[in-house]
This record gives C-alpha cells, sequence and structure tokens, in this order.
C-alpha cells in the first residue's frame, strides 16, 4: 500500500480492497449525518418519544462538547497572552550559543496585494529580536 500522504482519491490505489476501503472512508461522514438527520425526521412521525429522547441527548453531547472546546480556548488564550509578555531575549541568554541560530522567514505571497506584503516585511523589519 502507498503511503498516505501519496493518495488523494481513490484512484491513486491500485488495489481494489484499499480502494474500497478508501470510499468507504470517504463516504461515511456524509452518510452518516444524512442517516442521522433522515432517521429523527422518520422516528419523529412514527415514535416521536424516541426522536424525542434522541434530539435531547444529541444536544446534551454537543453542549458537552461546546464546553470541552470552550474551557480549552480559555487555557490556551491565558497561556498565550503569558507567552507574549514573556522577554524571550531575556531567556535566550541562558543558551550562549543562540547567535549562531538563523532564521529563515518564507512569506508566500501570491495573489497578495502589496499592502500587505509591505506591512509584513515592515514589522519583520521593525521587531526587536536581532537581525
Amino acid at each position: 500500500m502507498k503511503d498516505y500522504l501519496e493518495i488523494s482519491r481513490a484512484a491513486d490505489l491500485s488495489n481494489l480492497k484499499d480502494r474500497l476501503i478508501y470510499r468507504l472512508f470517504e463516504i461515511l461522514p456524509g452518510f452518516l449525518s444524512l442517516t442521522t438527520l433522515g432517521l429523527a425526521f422518520f422516528f419523529s412521525w412514527r415514535r416521536p418519544i424516541w426522536a424525542a429522547v434522541f434530539i435531547i441527548l444529541f444536544d446534551i453531547y454537543w453542549v458537552i462538547k461546546i464546553v470541552y472546546l470552550l474551557i480549552h480556548q480559555i487555557y490556551c488564550y491565558r497561556r498565550m497572552a503569558g507567552f507574549l509578555k514573556t522577554n524571550w531575549l531575556k531567556k535566550l541568554e541562558r543558551y550562549p550559543a543562540w547567535r549562531n541560530i538563523y532564521h529563515l522567514v518564507i512569506l508566500p505571497v501570491a495573489q497578495e496585494s502589496w499592502q500587505i506584503v509591505d506591512d509584513t516585511l515592515a514589522s519583520l523589519k521593525n521587531t526587536r529580536y536581532p537581525k
């Protein structure tokens, strides 16, 4: 089987079994979404109590998922704010060989306006980090 980074579609696979498995996983998210909606409508007509329980459980699941995301977003925001307050040049002084490290900045500027590129270059030029 090919490396998964070299596969962009099912036709890239030569083995029929691998191609079928790939297509199955490609179709699965859409199939599950449409099946969930279809069954919710069907059961709301045939078994309204089942549909109500399912919809309530589904809503509870999404509330838990959103709270989980919110907690992690707040945590990451606070961590980022702490990193922004850190004096990185002072921390670098503990490592004597840090001046021997050079950074290469690559800017992909395809179809960008000159104003955006100019602002980016100006901010790189005005940075406090040694050039």
